[in-house]
Order: structure tokens, then C-alpha cells, then sequence
């Protein structure tokens, strides 16, 4: 060895060492760029994998919210949209739901409204939709409760809103008017009448006098009342009428009614529907008649009170008093003739015969009547006597009036027996 060379190779070395740690460091170095590296690249790939799993499902979301909403087919026109696809995805998401919302807002809505309007089928708004909803059937392919079919009704409800309704409206105000302005004069009628009655109970009263010489009878008396006032609808129709005057003094041109007045008007009606009041006279009108038989006081009010208050004789003296005092009240002119036809004459005394002749005779009324058998005390009063015999057929004939009359009638009964023998 030549140890000339020692130091040389000491600094080879040395050099080499030095070389060797710098190379360890590099590499050291290296190791930990690498490492460093890797776990980048493993964030990123972890990163990536996590992006292209949110935008799998995002495009999936994207898919089911198109096959909703439905495809849209882009125009010329169309300004690309690069708002990021979540919050478009979530934007459209929003829009179906609004739209879904409404959807159903709307078809409740419509279905609100059908039932409104069908609640009342004898209306003309009822009559009016049933043509809409026949021609909207006509037109489209959907039943009638089909919630497509529903979706189309607004386009129906809006042309019974704005064409049918105005015409229906006004109709209705001219119907309301006139059936309120026929009961007013309805009412108005009934009152007339009310006052009517009290001033022809107080003429008759007058026309009727009591002091026709029958003793039996006395202080007879015609009361007339109205029974309008009475009836249940007397209350409501005057309610009614009263706020019909009030509505038609301050309401404007083609004002609908309030639903107050409408109230009133069908309690009117329904009232009216029940009442008993008629065109019939008797229906408006309670006649009594008061009188004393015999100085007893005595009340008739019909047919069977008269029968049952007296004898007959007496109450047919009392109906001709009061009918003659009717009779002079419907025709106060005396020189007019009226001829009554009157029955039963036979139940009256002689003496009331008399005074009931008289009586017809100072009102100008002659009679005519029949009779089973002759009867000198009547027939003398008639100016015309017929006798109706079945085989000969009508004889006139003079009654006896002289004392020699039961024999003149024996002798006349006699002759008329052997007409009928021969």
C-alpha cells in the first residue's frame, strides 16, 4: 500500500459519504413527496368518487323529475341555462310541487263549486252549468268526475260568470219584482177590503130595519168582520210588504234583494200556500147576525144556527128581513123590481103573511113560489096564480077574496077532481 495515497482516499471518502447522505436525504425526501402524493391522489380519487356518486344520483333525480314535469324540447331560442344541476334539480322540484299544489287547489275549487250550484237543481244557474258541463263532455275525451275533466272547468265556470250569470241576474231581479209587486197589491187589496168590511157592517146595519111591526122579532143586527186579519199570513205578508216599500225606496238600479227581504218574501209565500184565504167571499168574510125572538137574544152565525133557534116560521121572517135590507144595499133604486124566489111561506102565521107583504112591497120585491096546496091566505098576495096539474098541465086561476072563499075553494077543488076523473 502506498500510504502516499492515504490521504486521498481518505478524501475520496469523505466525499463519497458525503454524496451517499446527501443521496439518503433526496431520497428521504422523495419518500415523503411521494407519500404526500399519494394521499392527495387518495383525497382527490375519494373526492371523485364522491362527486360521481352525487352526480349518478342527481342525474337519476334529474330523470325522475323530467319523466314528471315531461320533456322539454329546446328551440332555436333557448338560452342555456348553467345553473348548477342540484339547484336546478331542486328549482324544478319546487315548480312541480307548486304546480301539484295548485293542481289540487284548483280541483277542489271546482268541485266547491259544482256543489254549490247543484245543491239547487230547480235554478236556472242549475240549468245553465248542465249545458256547460254536456257541452264540455261533448268536447273532450274524460267522465265527468275524472280530475282532467275538472282541470278543463274553469274555462266552463268562467263563461257562466261572465255571459250566463248577468242575463240570469237580471231575470231574476224582474221575477223578484213582480211576484213582491203582485203580493203588495195582494196586500194592499186585503186591506182595502178590511176597511170595506167595517164600512158596509155599518151600512148594512143601517138598511136593515128592525121595526118591520113582527113583535117575535126585534133589534136585528148585521155584523160583518173580516177574517183576513186573522189568518196566520196576515203577520208575515204585512212584514213583508212593509220591508218591500222600505227596500224599494232606497235600493239602486238592479240591486239583487237582501237575503233578509228574500226571507221574508218566501214566509209570505209559504204562508200564503197553507192560508185559507180564497177568491171565495165566504173565505175573507164572518157574517153574524144578532136579533131577539121573543125578547131572546140570539146569535147566528150559519145555516144550522138558524134552523135550531127558533121555529121555522120565525126564522124564515128574520132571513127575509135581513136579506131585503142586503137586497136594497147591492140595488138601492126603489124603482128597480126585484124578484125573489122564496119557499115554505106555508110555516108562517097569518098575521106575519101579512106584514111580510107589506114589508116586500115598500121595497119594491115580489115574489114567486110553489106550493103543495092551495092556500087562500098566500095566494091572494100573488098577482099571477098557476096551477100545475100532471095530466091537464098549467091552469090559471082566481083566488076568493071574499068570506064566501073556503066555499068557492071547495067548489074549485070539487070541478078539478072531476077533470081528473074524466
Amino acid at each position: 500500500m502506498e500510504w502516499s495515497k492515504l490521504s486521498e482516499l481518505d478524501d475520496r471518502v469523505t466525499a463519497q459519504t458525503i454524496y451517499f447522505d446527501s443521496i439518503s436525504d433526496r431520497i428521504e425526501s422523495l419518500k415523503k413527496i411521494h407519500k404526500d402524493l399519494q394521499r392527495e391522489l387518495k383525497s382527490r380519487q375519494i373526492k371523485n368518487e364522491e362527486n360521481r356518486r352525487q352526480l349518478t344520483e342527481n342525474l337519476h333525480e334529474a330523470k325522475v323529475v323530467r319523466d314528471k314535469v315531461g320533456a322539454v324540447i329546446p328551440s332555436s331560442e333557448t338560452i342555456i341555462d348553467l345553473t348548477p344541476l342540484p339547484t336546478l334539480i331542486e328549482g324544478v322540484r319546487d315548480l312541480y310541487s307548486a304546480k301539484y299544489r295548485l293542481r289540487s287547489e284548483l280541483i277542489e275549487n271546482v268541485e266547491r263549486v259544482r256543489s254549490i250550484i247543484t245543491a239547487h237543481p230547480a235554478s236556472q244557474i242549475y240549468e245553465a252549468w248542465q249545458r256547460l258541463v254536456e257541452r264540455r263532455i261533448s268536447l273532450c275525451s274524460y267522465g265527468e268526475h275524472d280530475p282532467a275533466f275538472k282541470l278543463q272547468q274553469p274555462l266552463d265556470i268562467e263563461t257562466l260568470w261572465r255571459e250566463q250569470l248577468p242575463s240570469i241576474r237580471q231575470t231574476l231581479i224582474e221575477t223578484f219584482r213582480a211576484v213582491s209587486d203582485s203580493l203588495d197589491k195582494y196586500y194592499a187589496s186585503l186591506r182595502k177590503i178590511n176597511r170595506r168590511v167595517d164600512i158596509v157592517s155599518s151600512e148594512l146595519g143601517n138598511k136593515i130595519n128592525s121595526a118591520r111591526n113582527i113583535s117575535a122579532i126585534s133589534d136585528i143586527e148585521i155584523i160583518l168582520t173580516s177574517s183576513i186579519t186573522e189568518e196566520a199570513c196576515w203577520e208575515p205578508l204585512s212584514h213583508f210588504c212593509r220591508q218591500w216599500d222600505n227596500w224599494c225606496r232606497v235600493r239602486e238600479k238592479d240591486h239583487l234583494p237582501t237575503l233578509d227581504l228574500m226571507d221574508l218574501l218566501t214566509k209570505a209565500l209559504n204562508s200564503l200556500s197553507v192560508a185559507r184565504i180564497s177568491s171565495d167571499i165566504r173565505s175573507l168574510i164572518e157574517l153574524r147576525i144578532q136579533l131577539k125572538q121573543n125578547n131572546n137574544p140570539t146569535t147566528i152565525r150559519s145555516d144550522s144556527d138558524m134552523e135550531h133557534s127558533s121555529s121555522n116560521g120565525l126564522s124564515l121572517m128574520a132571513m127575509c128581513i135581513v136579506f131585503v135590507g142586503m137586497s136594497r144595499y147591492l140595488c138601492p133604486n126603489r124603482e128597480v123590481t126585484i124578484t125573489w124566489p122564496i119557499d115554505e111561506l106555508q110555516c108562517l102565521e097569518d098575521e106575519n103573511i101579512v106584514k111580510l107583504f107589506e114589508m116586500f112591497e115598500d121595497e119594491n120585491i115580489v115574489l114567486f113560489s110553489a106550493f103543495p096546496r092551495e092556500d087562500h091566505n098566500i095566494l091572494k098576495w100573488f098577482k099571477n096564480r098557476i096551477f100545475i096539474d100532471p095530466k091537464f098541465g098549467f091552469k090559471t086561476f082566481q083566488a076568493a077574496d071574499n068570506e064566501d072563499s073556503t066555499e068557492k075553494r071547495k067548489q074549485l077543488m070539487d070541478k078539478l077532481s072531476l077533470m081528473e076523473r074524466s
